[in-house]
């Protein structure tokens, strides 16, 4: 993946724009394996509350590097203890996601935990 397309991405994820930051990554990932562009794909995924396809993302990419490879193991990590710890239970019995809001249109983690008391 070229610097243009990784700026683009994550202009878009940075900006709200995660569907359209996980269909670049989708288009990127056609063209050839890609651990960048898969975990640019599975922050995306973090974004929309879309738990089995952030798990899916990382489970098949091979690192080309120590560098890559440590990032991730560091997203396996903080994917099990978020849902370890059901950071993401909340959202998904929430109105907002029946209404179909990502957990950050709906306010983020700390919005609807305040709502609940929590």
């Amino acid at each position: 993946m070229n610097q243009f397309n990784i700026g683009k991405i994550q202009e878009q994820l940075s900006s709200g724009n995660w569907e359209t930051a996980r269909r670049l990554c989708l288009l990127e990932i056609a063209k050839g394996p890609n651990a960048q562009a898969s975990m640019l794909l599975h922050k995306a995924y973090h974004y929309l509350a879309d738990i089995p396809a952030l798990r899916a993302t990382i489970d098949g990419v091979t690192p080309a590097n120590e560098d890559e490879r440590f990032d991730l193991l560091l997203a396996e990590v903080q994917d099990a203890v978020r849902l370890g710890t059901n950071q993401y239970r909340y959202y998904f019995e929430s109105p907002e996601a029946k209404a179909g809001l990502s957990h950050i249109e709906a306010g983020g983690f700390t919005a609807s935990q305040q709502r609940q008391g929590r």
